[in-house]
């Protein structure tokens, strides 16, 4: 295995409708990547998909294979401990990456000094590519303040690239949900060296009803989650920062990107 700049993890659970075109945009990267694929026991043909694709490019694919499903965030969690690269982004089984995203990310990451790199995303509904914005509001780059994590996930998950230096420093020790921890996990990164975002969209965001977010959000797991991450936010932001996002959320204000920290 060449050692990359950057490791890509995948969490694969019976994703093999989608597999094919999200492998294929790792593939087409900028940046060669490595890719890491945690198969989480899935009972659809993704392993023999996995399995296809490694065979093709063994230098760069490494499959970890749980032998019972496990859940997403054991899958993160082994995915990044995996992952060899100075770099980790954790991509979904079904989104897609324009050519350049991994490319952007890290020169963005190197130029900022952030912890993580975000940026918006455009909309895949099924098949369907669109230039519809998950973030229309966010039209400027720069650093998301801490207080805009408190009622709401601002970030598209799929959209990151974080330090694996600064993932070994955050507590997940008390995170015991199966399928939640994208929340409390960039929050941390905001408390390090800051969250930039990049108002450019550098993915497609794949919105269909079996993915993990559509069903996630309308489970109970989720709404423990949300409990368990503002309180655990009050406990770490200043009590400015907690006015400023009440009265953003009530007025329906956007956050404020920052230049700098």
């Amino acid at each position: 295995m060449k050692p990359s700049l950057c490791s890509v993890v995948i969490p694969v659970y019976n994703g093999a409708k989608y597999l094919q075109k999200t492998l294929t945009s790792c593939l087409a990267q900028e940046v060669e990547c490595e890719i890491i694929l945690v198969e989480d026991a899935s009972t659809d043909a993704s392993l023999e998909i996995l399995y296809e694709y490694q065979r093709n490019y063994p230098e760069i694919i490494r499959i970890v294979q749980h032998e019972h499903n496990e859940g997403f965030v054991r899958g993160v969690m082994d995915g990044v401990a995996t992952a060899q690269g100075k770099y980790v982004s954790v991509l979904g089984q079904d989104d897609v990456m324009v050519k350049e995203r991994v490319s952007c990310l890290l020169q963005m990451m190197m130029e900022s000094g952030a912890s993580m790199v975000c940026s918006n995303a455009f909309y895949l509904f099924g098949d369907q590519p669109s230039h519809q914005l998950v973030r229309p509001d966010w039209n400027t780059s720069g650093f998301i303040p801490r207080g805009a994590f408190l009622f709401q996930n601002p970030v598209v998950g799929s959209s990151v690239i974080f330090k694996k230096d600064a993932f070994k420093k955050i507590n997940f020790t008390n995170l015991t949900f199966r399928n939640s921890i994208e929340w409390y996990h960039w929050f941390n990164y905001a408390c390090m060296d800051g969250v930039y975002f990049l108002a450019e969209p550098l993915i497609y965001y794949r919105k269909h009803e079996t993915n993990i977010s559509h069903t996630l959000f309308q489970s109970g797991e989720y709404r423990r989650y949300k409990r368990f991450c503002r309180k655990y936010m009050l406990s770490k932001l200043h009590p400015c920062e907690i006015a400023l996002a009440v009265r953003n959320k009530i007025l329906k204000i956007p956050p404020t990107i920052k230049n700098s920290l």
